[in-house]
C-alpha cells in the first residue's frame, strides 16, 4: 500500500487509463468535499462544481482583494497544491503512456479544455512496446542552443537560475509597473514557469535527477525574489508571505521540465517549448490586464 501511495507522487513511469480513471475521479471527489466543507463550514461560501469553472474576476486583481477575500483564495490555493501536484503527475504519465508530448499537461489548468483533456486520455489505449527503458539517458543534439548551454551540471545549473532569474525580474516590472496588475500570472504562473524553464534549460543536454531539478527550479525563483528586494521593487515581509506560495509552484514546474527531459526524442523541439514557456506568464498577464 505504501508503495501504491508514493507511485501517486512520481513524475516517472507510465500508467493505464484504469488506473488513471480511477485516480481522478476519486480524486476530484475527495478535493470537492474538501473545497465544499472548507468554503461552507470555515468561510460560509457556496460552493459547487461550477465554481472551478467561474473566472475569479474579483482576484484578477490581488491587490483589490478585501481581507476576506484573500484569506479565502491563501486557503483555498494552499489545499489544492497537493492534488495539483498529482493530477499533474498522473496526466503527464498518462501522456507519456500513449506517446503524446508531456507539455500538453499544461491544459490540466485550463477551465473546461481540463475535462476535455481527462476524457480524451480516460479513453486513448496505451501505445504497445513502452517508452524508454529506464536508465537509458536522452542525450540532446548540439545546434545552436546547445553550444551555448554548458554541458555539466553545474554549468546548466548556473546558467539556467541566472537567465531565468533576470527574466523574471523584467516579467514583473512589466506586471507592478507597465500593467499595474498583481494577479494570477503574478503569482501563480510566474513561478510555475521560471521552474519549468530553469529545468528545461538545466536538463538540456541530458536529464539529472529529480531532486536536482527541483532544486535549480526553486533556486530560480529564490534568486529572483533577491532580484526584486535588491531593486525595491517589494518589501521583504511581502516576498517572506509570497514564498510558501511560489516555492511549491516552482516546484511543480521543475517536476513538469523533468517528466519532459526524459521523454524520448524530446530535444527538437526543447527551443520552440523554451520560447512559449517564457512568454506564457506575460500572456496571462496581459489578458488580466485587458480584462
Amino acid at each position: 500500500m505504501g508503495g501504491k501511495l508514493r507511485d501517486l507522487w512520481t513524475w516517472r513511469g507510465e500508467i493505464d487509463r484504469g488506473p488513471y480513471v480511477v485516480i481522478g475521479v476519486l480524486g476530484f471527489a475527495i478535493k470537492h468535499n474538501l473545497d465544499r466543507f472548507m468554503a461552507g463550514v470555515i468561510f460560509h461560501r457556496h460552493f459547487d462544481p461550477f465554481s472551478y469553472w467561474i473566472a475569479p474576476v474579483r482576484a484578477l486583481r490581488l491587490s483589490a482583494v478585501s481581507r476576506p477575500e484573500a484569506e479565502f483564495l491563501v486557503v483555498m490555493v494552499a489545499t489544492a497544491l497537493p492534488f495539483i501536484w498529482i493530477g499533474m503527475a498522473l496526466t503527464v504519465r498518462r501522456l507519456r503512456s500513449i506517446g503524446l508530448p508531456p507539455w500538453l499537461a499544461i491544459f490540466f489548468f485550463a477551465p473546461v479544455v481540463n475535462i476535455i483533456l481527462f476524457l480524451f486520455l480516460s479513453v486513448l489505449p496505451s501505445r504497445q512496446g513502452g517508452s524508454r527503458p529506464k536508465g537509458e539517458p536522452v542525450r540532446r543534439p548540439s545546434g545552436f542552443v546547445g553550444r551555448l548551454i554548458p554541458d555539466s551540471p553545474w554549468g546548466s545549473a548556473a546558467l539556467a537560475i541566472l537567465v531565468t532569474a533576470p527574466a523574471g525580474v523584467a516579467i514583473d516590472l512589466l506586471a507592478v509597473d507597465l500593467l499595474r496588475n498583481y494577479g494570477w500570472g503574478l503569482f501563480v504562473a510566474l513561478p510555475f514557469c521560471m521552474g519549468l524553464l530553469a529545468v528545461m534549460i538545466y536538463g538540456y543536454h541530458g536529464p539529472h535527477s529529480f531532486l536536482s531539478s527541483v532544486g535549480v527550479a526553486c533556486a530560480s525563483v529564490l534568486l529572483l525574489g533577491a532580484g526584486i528586494f535588491l531593486f525595491a521593487m517589494e518589501g521583504a515581509i511581502c516576498l517572506l508571505m509570497a514564498l510558501p506560495l511560489a516555492l511549491p509552484l516552482a516546484a511543480l514546474g521543475g517536476a513538469m521540465g523533468c517528466a519532459i527531459q526524459w521523454r524520448p526524442h524530446s530535444a527538437q523541439p526543447a527551443p520552440t517549448v523554451m520560447l512559449g514557456i517564457l512568454l506564457f506568464a506575460p500572456g496571462i498577464m496581459a489578458y488580466e490586464h485587458a480584462s
